[in-house]
């Protein structure tokens, strides 16, 4: 089956995919698609159309990875699963608690929201970090040589 990936960016791509039977099979990226709400206006052309679904990825971190879990449980039919492993490929997360991978899959929480919470402290440490090195790269390189310097 042709699964269309890369050229699929929101609904109105979708439907012109599906217009054209370019695909039989839609990867449905939120991020790529614009967001949950568009991801989920993917679905329902894919759906319309007959076109079947898979749940992809853009190695999201943990936020956005549930976020789509979210979304993708929603779909009537998924029929090529779902990879949704970014947050495994990092050392660490902003996460209170990690997400629940178990048995070759992840469980959607049933929480408030998106049914995790974001450790503030590990968010504040890695923006710090971040503005820290960002100042460190945008310093001016002064030349030390006494001949091409002016004052």
């Amino acid at each position: 089956a042709v699964m269309a990936g890369v050229c699929l960016m929101g609904h109105s791509s979708a439907y012109r995919l599906a217009q054209d039977i370019a695909a039989a099979v839609f990867a449905v990226k939120v991020a790529q698609s614009g967001g949950l709400i568009e991801g989920r206006d993917v679905s329902t052309v894919a759906h319309l159309a007959g076109i079947d679904l898979y749940g992809g990825t853009m190695l999201e971190g943990p936020v956005g990875t549930i976020a789509s879990a979210h979304l993708f449980s929603t779909f009537d039919n998924l029929a090529y699963g779902t990879e949704l492993f970014g947050p495994l490929l990092l050392t660490d997360d902003v996460l209170a608690q990690p997400l629940d991978y178990q048995d070759f899959g992840l469980n959607v929480p049933t929480g408030a929201g998106l049914g995790i919470e974001v450790d503030s402290d590990k968010v504040y440490h890695y923006a710090k970090q971040a503005i820290n090195n960002s100042l460190k790269s945008s310093k001016p390189q002064f030349s030390t040589n006494p001949q091409t310097e002016m004052l």
